[in-house]
């Protein structure tokens, strides 16, 4: 457990993707929850918008971060990109 601590304190992005996709999990779980219960409370709502927002901040890493991959094995053609991979 201690090492796990650790590996993220040491990498804050992978720390940051695992709490939005945490988060979104989350909010999937819990709006669903409000959707069997009967009827979809304004908690529910609001964690909805949230994980959507979450969801879209995920995807625009991910973006951000192929296209940084494919600028470093494209255009400067360093070794970068075996880093990241």
């Amino acid at each position: 457990m201690l090492e796990t601590l650790d590996l993220l304190r040491r990498n804050p992005v992978r720390s940051a993707a695992i709490a939005i996709v945490l988060a979104i999990v989350i909010g999937v779980f819990a709006y669903a929850a409000g959707c069997i219960r009967g009827g979809v409370s304004d908690h529910a709502i609001w964690i909805g918008a949230l994980t959507a927002y979450l969801a879209v901040l995920l995807f625009a890493v991910f973006v951000a971060h192929l296209g940084a991959a494919l600028f470093h094995a494209l255009i400067r053609r360093d070794s970068v990109l075996q880093s990241m991979v």
